[in-house]
Formats: structure tokens, sequence, C-alpha cells
């Protein structure tokens, strides 16, 4: 029984996730009149990226994010990263990182 209530929030957590990263794509799509752009750009591919305060098998607020993360890969095709940080320094250095990277979205998952 209780594995069952564990797993609930999680799944619930990990679907609002997917759901939010889905409205936030569909807000900022535009249409691409040069087939050359559209080509590139299916080239690239949407890269999301999550930063977690912690492990992500701690079974609950990490692996709700991570799940979500997961859920992206497979419905979207994106390429993902995974960070755990240890600080809110790191939480700043690794947004500019990703960024660099070229992740058009990246969570930061935590109190951070």
């Amino acid at each position: 029984m209780i594995s069952t209530r564990m797993t609930e929030p999680n799944t619930r957590f990990s679907t609002f996730l997917t759901a939010a990263v889905l409205l936030l794509l569909s807000a900022c799509r535009t249409e691409k009149s040069n087939s050359a752009d559209t080509a590139n750009s299916a080239e690239n591919g949407l890269r999301v990226a999550l930063l977690t305060p912690g492990p992500i098998s701690d079974q609950g607020w990490n692996a709700g994010a991570y799940g979500g993360l997961m859920r992206i890969k497979d419905s979207l095709s994106a390429r993902v990263s995974h960070i755990q940080t240890k600080t809110p320094a790191e939480f700043d250095e690794n947004f500019r990182l990703d960024g660099e990277q070229g992740y058009a979205i990246v969570i930061g998952h935590g109190f951070e």
C-alpha cells in the first residue's frame, strides 16, 4: 500500500512536468518558411536539461522530476541531460553550461 502511494505523486508530478514543457514548446513554436531551416531544426532536435539538488534514486521529489525528463525524451525524441548539483552555486554554473551547450530548456528542480 505504501509503494502505491509513493508512486502516485511521482506519476502526477512527471505528467505535470511533461505537460508544462509541451505547453511551453507549443507557445514558442514558429513556422519555418525555409526548408533548409526546417531540416537543420529536425537534425539538431530539442534539448532539455534537468538540474536536481539530490539523487534521482530518492523515490520522491527528484525521482519524479527525472521521470518527467524521461517522458519528454520518449514522447518528443528530445536529447536530455541530468546533473545532480551539490550547492546553489553549482545550479548557476550548470544553468550557464547547459545554455552554452544548446539546451533549449533547462529545469532547475529544487528550492535553490
